[in-house]
């Protein structure tokens, strides 16, 4: 008998011990989304005849504001499917916001794009303006907080996010976080003229192969890139900005430029990494944002 029940505890003590390994390789929960009338995967909000998405945590707003623009060839429904992503930024009780560009011409043949040019401007369509309407659109029809709004892009998105900031485009955005773009050297000049109402990061992992993270022409590219590391320096010149710090910040090793003219700041963070988007990118940029707007923490 004895020895039967010395087999029985060692059984449930494999089985506790198979279950707590089973568990640990099982994904997070995902977050919980509010049900919206438009938004989710496979029902994007349309607005002046354009499209965007968004999705919503659960409980009681008004929400803070991750508008998110997408990569080439990509979309705000894509997005809205990538939930490990969209679920960290839930998460932390934001609502996430990913409008769909238009189509542009690329190399490789036809795709989604965001206009890379000073004016948001191209062939009838605007870009600037297609924000603004997102902006309007969704304090109207959702429980967001309009005066706490990060903009987040990623590759082309990313580059779009340094002509939006410069372009003074609406006074709603004052926080920008970019990852792995930076326009185009003959094409941005938008800066130059900017009242530079706005703080900005810009994150880049050293290894990307498609935008470089010390900017120049990547491999077979006839496109030359802005180095991030100047353009943010760049901002911290013309704000006269007086304090550079460094930082490590998890694998980001972080400049940041303080005390300027403009009462903004200005980081560039670099890590080992690619071009995609890694999974400690949206608390360092979250952690950024609320550090300037601490009624975002809820």
């Amino acid at each position: 008998m004895q020895r039967l029940l010395s087999l029985a505890v060692i059984a449930i003590a494999t089985l506790g011990a198979v279950t707590a390994i089973s568990m640990a390789k099982l994904p997070p929960p995902l977050a919980k989304h509010q049900k919206l009338a438009c938004g989710a995967h496979g029902n994007a909000c349309e607005v002046g005849g354009r499209h965007y998405n968004i999705a919503t945590p659960v409980g009681d707003g008004p929400f803070p504001v991750v508008l998110f623009f997408h990569g080439s060839k990509q979309s705000g429904d894509k997005m809205m499917s990538r939930t490990g992503l969209v679920d960290l930024f839930i998460k932390r009780g934001y609502a996430f916001v990913a409008p769909t560009a238009l189509n542009v011409r690329y190399a490789s043949g036809p795709g989604t794009g965001w206009l890379n040019n000073n004016s948001g401007k191209r062939e009838g369509r605007d870009d600037f303006e297609f924000v603004q309407d997102v902006l309007d659109d969704i304090a109207a029809r959702f429980d967001i907080d309009a005066q706490r709004i990060l903009v987040a892009g990623q590759s082309n998105g990313a580059i779009f996010s340094w002509y939006l900031a410069c372009g003074d485009v609406d006074a709603r955005l004052r926080h920008f976080a970019a990852h792995g773009g930076t326009p185009g050297v003959k094409y941005f000049s938008r800066c130059d003229e900017s009242a530079l109402d706005f703080s900005f990061i810009h994150a880049h992992g050293l290894a990307d192969h498609v935008v470089p993270a010390r900017g120049g022409y990547r491999k077979n590219g006839d496109w030359e890139y802005h180095s991030p590391e100047k353009l943010i320096s760049g901002l911290a010149g013309k704000a006269n900005c007086r304090f550079e710090r460094q930082d490590t910040v998890g694998p980001y090793q972080k400049t940041t430029h303080k005390t300027c003219n403009s009462q903004h700041e200005y980081s560039v963070a670099f890590y080992d990494g690619g071009h995609g988007i890694p999974r400690h990118w949206p608390d360092l940029i979250l952690d950024w944002f609320e550090a300037f707007e601490p009624a975002a923490n809820g």
